[in-house]
């Protein structure tokens, strides 16, 4: 999630070569712009990256497309002639930023090439998964691809780029589960303060990331600190939550029941049944 000021898709990840590439995210202003040319082309929206890096990501920008335009600062320098305290002419170097408009940029939507399958997890069924949470895997569509995935009501989409997809999929798939999307109508000091929600949905996908053997644990601990420090006490209908949720996924992959017996391994509601 971190990274450079002015950027466009993605921070740093790991490609599945190996490599590790930064894809830059722009400010506001700039995706603003991005999105009316992308309407205006009747593309889809999606992280943006410069030629360049598409190939290095092992895509390539369809022939005849035309390149996003975007504003772009450039640092120029420059010597100013002064006089010293003591009357001596003097140099100085310095610099300043000057914004020009470029077309380096592409969206996902103008390139082709094989899109990057992570190695499924053995006995772990992605389609099956969803299908009994009740959880509908949509598009990406946000052009912040520092962004690896989101969760909207009953539906998760994760970034074509992410670091680790898995992973992505199983922290909002938790944020569902664990009733964080359905909080979205109610007042302020009634939902789940923004630290515990990142921490439930976190400590989930790194526990169902060991029981399926997957990389991305060591991230994970880090995401949690991030948000919830280190030796903080987890409140424990949070620390009940996190294990219930990890198992719904685990075994709604591996074709698993609940404890009543049926397939359908949440409720349509998506409320929370632990109370805090």
């Amino acid at each position: 999630m971190n990274g450079p000021k002015h950027i466009v898709a993605a921070g740093l990840f790991e490609h599945p070569g190996g490599t590790e590439l930064r894809v830059y995210i722009e400010p506001i202003g700039n995706q603003i712009a991005a999105m009316f040319q992308c309407a205006a082309r009747g593309l889809a929206l999606g992280p943006l990256a410069p030629f360049n890096k598409w190939k290095a990501l092992g895509r390539h920008v369809r022939k005849g497309e035309r390149a996003i335009e975007l504003c772009m600062p450039i640092q120029r320098r420059r010597t100013i002639d002064t006089i010293d305290d003591a009357g001596n002419p003097t140099t100085e170097a310095t610099t300043w930023t000057q914004f020009v408009y470029k077309r380096n940029w592409f969206v996902l939507a103008q390139t082709d090439g094989q899109p990057f399958e992570p190695l499924a997890p053995p006995a772990w069924d992605k389609a099956r998964a969803l299908a009994a949470l009740n959880i509908t895997e949509t598009p990406f569509d946000l052009l912040d691809g520092n962004v690896q995935g989101y969760a909207r009501g009953r539906s998760v989409a994760v970034n074509p780029i992410a670091a680790h997809p898995y992973k992505t999929l199983f922290h909002e798939c938790a944020h569902i589960l664990a009733g964080h999307t359905a909080e979205a109508e109610l007042r302020d000091d009634e939902r789940t303060p923004r630290s515990l929600r990142e921490l439930e949905a976190e400590a989930t996908a790194m526990l169902v990331c060991a029981a399926l053997q997957l990389p991305g644990i060591e991230e994970s601990r880090a995401y949690c600190q991030h948000w919830y420090g280190q030796g903080n006490p987890v409140p424990e209908a949070s620390a009940r939550q996190i294990l219930k949720t990890a198992d719904a996924i685990i075994r709604a992959g591996r074709g698993g029941t609940a404890t009543d017996g049926t397939t359908n391994l949440v409720d349509d509601s998506g409320e929370r049944d632990l109370d805090r």
